[in-house]
């Protein structure tokens, strides 16, 4: 409760201090305001800050991505998925950018009847620049887990997992995943 109270905080003197920002350099400001915004749950003043950053620096990548997860907090599917692309466009080694892509249409991949398997083919492309751009990116090892398992291959998940877990060993949602997914395959010692 504190932490979110400080986050308030210092996204209230945040924004104090980027309504009188005047100099090119504020958009890296917009961008921490949007960002802390987003971690406080304020997702529309998030994207509407980020849009800010965006309009100021719009050859950022940086602001880019976290717009996409901005708009993606909001429930923006389609304008997440328009920003993530211009990260990557701006930047093509963006590791995050392609990871974020590769998570929104992975989920696209389970939701669209119409078009699943080029959603599902546009995934694993995301999923297979953005490691190898770093292949022990745990975020994107976990979620490439997510997306095999929602895919029926098991038993690729679990070795995503695996890796996710020893990208980041303290990181408690890589081991749960990974357990969760032992368990369902009837592995429970290893779970």
């Amino acid at each position: 409760m504190r932490e979110t109270g400080s986050l308030r905080e210092a996204a209230d003197r945040l924004k104090h201090a980027c309504r009188y920002l005047r100099a090119p350099w504020s958009g890296s400001a917009w961008m921490l305001l949007g960002a802390t915004q987003r971690e406080t749950g304020a997702v529309h003043d998030a994207v509407a800050s980020l849009q800010t950053a965006a309009r100021i620096v719009p050859a950022d990548a940086d602001v880019h991505w976290q717009l996409a997860d901005a708009h993606d907090a909001a429930g923006g599917r389609v304008d997440a998925l328009r920003s993530c692309r211009t990260a990557v466009s701006l930047r093509p080694d963006h590791v995050e950018a392609y990871s974020s892509l590769a998570r929104l249409v992975a989920s696209e991949a389970g939701t669209s009847e119409n078009s699943s398997a080029r959603w599902a083919l546009l995934a694993r492309w995301s999923f297979r620049r953005a490691l190898r751009l770093r292949p022990s990116h745990p975020e994107t090892l976990h979620n490439l887990g997510e997306f095999l398992e929602a895919q029926g291959d098991s038993e690729r998940a679990v070795l995503s997992f695996g890796r996710a877990v020893d990208a980041a060993p303290a990181n408690y949602l890589h081991r749960l995943s990974l357990g969760e997914n032992l368990q369902r395959r009837c592995r429970v010692a290893g779970a």
